[in-house]
């Protein structure tokens, strides 16, 4: 008898340097971060999963249809960005612009999500 576990499913180790961007955090980022942390804020506007109407703000502050949060960059990982609302830390991998793969640290969660410029 074997039971195959699904790891999607199991905390993971978030990145501890979560700063809410902002002109002192660009200073202190690696520029390919730094880079990233731009696009999104000119993009602004964000799709988490099916659900519309989150925005990355200045200053790292954060709109989602839920509540209000925080986001910035991840210094030692220069593709991922934290995102932290709901009393939930994510990680939003992004692999292929605007597309994003978010990542719940606590239990593994996965929401596919795309940043929508122009809205």
């Amino acid at each position: 008898f074997h039971v195959s576990a699904d790891t999607s499913q199991l905390p993971r180790e978030c990145g501890m340097s979560r700063v809410p961007w902002s002109d002192s955090a660009a200073r202190d980022a690696p520029p390919a971060a730094a880079q990233l942390a731009r696009r999104v804020l000119a993009a602004g506007a964000a799709r988490w999963g099916a659900v519309k109407g989150m925005r990355f703000e200045p200053r790292g502050a954060l709109q989602t249809p839920w509540n209000r949060g925080t986001w910035g960059v991840l210094p030692d990982r220069p593709s991922t960005l934290f995102a932290d609302f709901g009393g939930a830390q994510h990680e939003l991998a992004f692999e292929a612009w605007p597309e994003f793969t978010s990542t719940r640290c606590s239990d593994g969660e996965v929401v596919r999500g795309s940043l929508l410029p122009g809205e």
